[in-house]
């Protein structure tokens, strides 16, 4: 986590497509090693190769979507229908606001 909140102070800066780029790497270099990562999770967890390769397939796609998504949230305007402010427009834009850490939830059969 320190790792990943020191690499954030240069990766909030990233325009949107670097940080997209970035993440397909990021699926690309997973899908590259999907047997050996499948592996290591099979004998970390002692869960099936089937189900740890479906969880690098999990991964792959979840860093795609980031990518996606960390393009997508480029500023975007509308129209203000406010009365007081007749004509305007307003313009959001969204922010990375850093690293989360999370626990997922595991199956076992």
């Amino acid at each position: 986590m320190a790792a990943a909140v020191a690499a954030f102070e240069q990766t909030r800066r990233l325009p949107a497509y670097e940080r997209g780029t970035a993440l397909r790497k990021i699926s690309a270099g997973i899908a590259e090693r999907r047997e050996e990562i499948g592996r290591l999770i099979a004998n970390e967890s002692g869960k099936p190769i089937r189900d740890s390769l479906t969880e690098v397939d999990r991964a792959v796609l979840t860093f795609r979507i980031g990518a996606e998504e960390a393009e997508r949230i480029a500023a975007r305007s509308s129209r203000w229908t406010s009365t007081r402010l007749p004509g305007r427009t307003g313009i959001t834009r969204r922010f990375p606001i850093g690293p989360i850490a999370a626990i997922s939830p595991s199956t076992s059969r």
